[in-house]
């Protein structure tokens, strides 16, 4: 095995279950939230958490300098990504300006 192969999964080892644990725990937190304060709760706790990282974020993360001189900007990559979020979802149709999810026909 390389060594960027085995970097990455390395990276990959330790970045999916932290991704795991914090998609629990969200559903967790978020019903403990919404069942003893209610629903309108959840905005007040995405800001404070948004500061908190947006605080950490420095100190924690190293900085990275990439030299780019060969690379230049993808426009058609750009254009591609902007136009593949603009699309409804796969299943879904859009009427009246409302996503609607398709029905299976069976002939």
């Amino acid at each position: 095995m390389s060594a960027p192969l085995l970097f990455e999964v390395r990276k990959t080892r330790t970045i999916a279950p932290l991704g795991g644990s914090g998609a629990a725990a969200g559903v967790l937190f978020g019903g403990i939230l919404t069942k003893y304060l209610g629903w309108e709760w959840i905005f007040f706790v995405n800001v404070p958490v948004g500061a908190v990282v947006l605080a950490l974020t420095y100190p924690i993360v190293p900085e990275s300098h990439a030299d780019l001189g060969h690379r230049r900007f993808d426009v058609a990559g750009a254009i591609s990504v902007a136009k593949t979020q603009q699309r409804p979802p796969k299943g879904a149709i859009s009427t009246a300006g409302a996503c609607l999810p398709v029905e299976p026909t069976f002939s």
